[in-house]
């Protein structure tokens, strides 16, 4: 199960070709990794065009450990479109969004953001 109802996640819009997108990564992984057992998620989508196999290959390149998959317009028109990339949303445990972050976020800014949210929900 990718996460469970109830969990945070961050919702990373990012593409290949994007340099600020690759300065991230790094701390987007660490989060990941730091947090794998508590109820956050961290989820990339790709807005890369087809095909797919630049996508997998550019995750195995970067060792990216958290999911990925490639949005469509569709996907980020639904969060009220992305504007510009990378582009991150927070959703709370009650499925509301918490906060948006336009351009490079950094571990310590997700953990000062996630933090609070988190609170109550760890086992």
């Amino acid at each position: 199960m990718l996460f469970r109802s109830g969990s945070v996640v961050v919702l990373n819009f990012w593409a290949t070709f994007c340099p600020p997108c690759i300065r991230e990564i790094p701390d987007l992984s660490a989060f990941h990794l730091a947090h794998s057992n508590e109820p956050v998620a961290v989820v990339g989508l790709s807005l890369d065009a087809p095909p797919a196999d630049v996508v997998r290959a550019f995750v195995r390149k970067h060792n990216i450990p958290y999911p990925v998959a490639i949005a469509d317009a569709a996907v980020a028109e639904a969060f009220g479109g992305v504007g510009q990339i990378p582009s991150t949303f927070i959703i709370g445990p009650d499925g509301k969004f918490a906060a948006r972050y336009l351009g490079a976020l950094t571990r310590e800014e997700l953990e000062r953001v996630v933090s609070p949210l988190m609170q109550g929900l760890r086992r």
